[in-house]
């Protein structure tokens, strides 16, 4: 009987331990599957995959996608020293990076490095480090890496985009802000901080209306909240600087569309025209001197010409009474002479006193002509004589000088008239200046 129990008990042993077995050969199989489907998913993951073991300095293990990246075979890039991989910039932050992960600093699982691949360029990556630990201490790493080389040079591009504009912006000869939907200003560049005497730091922040009178405001707040049909057309405002100069500026706004279709804020350019206005009202300024000038210059104007009639009126007063006085005092005593017995030289005196006196009092004969101004006062007396029609022998008896004398003088007086052998006669001519 106790033989009989002990061989009963063997026998719910080995079939326990045939159980056992049978779900261990389960399990390693399902083992099996799990690490082919991992090994299968590892080789063929979208992204790179590699192990490296710190105390060799080599990687154990590498996926097709790192090999393809990389350009390298896999005997290639397993006996490659990881570090290598990067480029001497990213060597330096890996080495930081490590130095700090030994002395128990926490560092990022991801960070993006610039490596060089197998031909000789390099490209950006995104690593996830996982480290693997053994007994307390790192022993190797598990690295997922990411290819964001197209999007690490879009970003950059993107950046160096940003920076040209931003260098555009900033050195540009107007002033440049940006409003949010409420009017707020959230950028002002340099030369507006120039222009305003404010920094950026007191601007930002500040409604725009607070810069401006209120009928200026409620202006520019309908042009930069799209509600003016006129929103893009450009403006002239007048504001104060910090100081309290007064400013006069052309605004050009541009209203920024929102994500839902709304007024998402807006934009202006600001050109300072206080120099240009400055200089339009001294314009006018001096324009309505010169027509105060101009005002004054007609009323002298107008008074020297109501003097200069005057003048010419008591000028003919005065000719009038001297030509009366003449005729009334003079003419009566000469005529009176030529009855008293004269001789014929004294007749010849008193006929061309009496003319001359005519001449005088005659209203076109009240000044002596200026071609008679050239002649000297004998050539001056002979020409008299000669208008009077007397000959040149009665002309030397009354000038008490010789024929020939008259002759001299008759050709000077023809040469200083212009008649110089000319066939002009003398006495015609006399007579009709």
């Amino acid at each position: 009987m106790p033989q009989n129990d002990h061989h009963a008990s063997l026998m719910r042993r080995l079939s326990a331990l045939a159980q056992e077995n049978s779900a261990l050969r389960e399990r390693v199989a399902q083992n099996a599957k799990w690490e082919q489907r991992n090994r299968h998913f590892y080789e063929n993951a979208p992204v790179g995959m590699y192990e490296i073991d710190f105390i060799s300095g080599r990687c154990v293990s590498v996926n097709r996608f790192m090999l393809q990246f990389t350009g390298y075979t896999r005997e290639e890039f397993l006996a490659l020293d990881p570090i290598k991989l990067l480029t001497e910039s990213s060597r330096g932050h890996f080495c930081e990076r490590y130095e700090k992960i030994q002395r128990g600093e926490e560092v990022p699982t991801s960070v993006e490095y610039q490596i060089k691949i197998k031909d000789g360029r390099t490209l950006w990556a995104l690593y996830e480090i996982q480290h693997i630990r053994k007994q307390g201490r790192i022993r190797g790493a598990s690295v997922v890496l990411y290819n964001i080389n197209e999007h690490k040079r879009a970003l950059m591009a993107l950046a160096e985009s940003e920076q040209r504009f931003r260098r555009l912006v900033e050195t540009m000869n107007e002033g440049l802000l940006i409003l949010d939907s409420e009017g707020r200003l959230t950028y002002v560049n340099q030369h507006l901080e120039e222009i305003s005497g404010f920094t950026a730091e007191e601007l930002v922040g500040r409604k725009i209306q607070e810069f401006l009178s209120p009928e200026a405001s409620r202006y520019v707040y309908r042009r930069i909240t799209g509600q003016d049909k006129n929103a893009r057309r450009s403006f002239e405002i007048t504001w104060k600087r910090k100081s309290g100069e007064r400013k006069y500026s052309i605004i050009s706004p541009q209203v920024l569309p929102g994500a839902k279709g709304d007024t998402g804020g807006s934009f202006a350019i600001i050109t300072d025209i206080t120099a240009k206005k400055k200089a339009e009202n001294e314009v006018r300024r001096r324009e309505k001197e010169l027509q105060e000038k101009n005002a004054q210059l007609e009323e002298m104007n107008t008074a020297l010409r109501t003097l200069v009639k005057l003048r010419e009126h008591d000028k003919l007063e005065i000719e009038n009474r001297i030509s009366a006085n003449l005729q009334q005092l003079v003419v009566p005593l000469i005529e009176k002479l030529q009855t008293s017995g004269l001789n014929d030289r004294q007749k010849s005196y008193t006929q061309l006193l009496s003319a001359n006196l005519e001449e005088i009092t005659s209203s076109s004969n009240q000044m002596l002509p200026s071609h008679f101004l050239v002649l000297t006062p004998a050539e001056i007396e002979v020409a008299n004589y000669v208008k009077h029609g007397r000959p040149t022998k009665e002309i030397a008896s009354l000038m008490n000088i010789s024929v020939r004398t008259v002759d001299m003088h008759r050709l000077n007086i023809r040469r200083k008239l212009g008649l110089h052998k000319k066939g002009t006669n003398l006495r015609s001519y006399l007579l009709s200046m």
